[in-house]
């Protein structure tokens, strides 16, 4: 897995575990382990829950703070099962009476029959707030087929 960014200083919390309600997934969805679930606490109080799917049930998730105290939570997760078939993606959320999603970011994926393609990240926080991904293009394997055109990538929220 490529380095996630850093988390920040937050007073929020958060955790992934299974779903055994299986609400995170498509119903006829063959795999229920994929199910998963993101807790986040204030303390121990449960503010925000978030159902999703996830391939072979792995996903993790930072809570960052901007440099105006704005607070957004980063969802790294994949799809996608078999021999190289799983694409990593970034889900970022606003943190707020409710979670707002602003982006999904592509992050890795199959480039090839044993190739693979995967942005490494780079976290800032500029001082007039939002956060900024700073991305870089690594490929591994041969016959690199199916490969992103940005080499570098640069993605501001606010």
């Amino acid at each position: 897995m490529a380095a996630f960014p850093q988390a920040g200083i937050a007073a929020l919390s958060n955790q992934i575990v299974e779903d055994g309600t299986f609400a995170g997934c498509p119903p006829d969805y063959p795999f229920k382990d994929d199910n998963l679930r993101m807790l986040i606490r204030d303390g121990k109080n449960l503010v925000h829950q978030l159902d999703f799917c996830s391939s072979y049930g792995r996903a993790d998730a930072k809570i960052e703070n901007d440099a105006k105290g704005n607070q957004y939570v980063i969802l790294r997760y994949g799809e996608g099962r078999g021999t190289n078939a799983r694409h990593e993606y970034l889900r970022v959320y606003k943190i707020g009476r409710k979670l707002f999603e602003f982006i999904r970011i592509p992050l890795s994926g199959p480039a090839g029959p044993t190739s693979r393609w995967e942005y490494s990240c780079k976290l800032d926080k500029p001082k007039n707030g939002g956060l900024i991904f700073k991305m870089r293009l690594n490929l591994e394997g041969e016959n690199l087929e199916n490969i992103p055109s940005e080499k570098l990538r640069t993605i501001s929220i606010k």
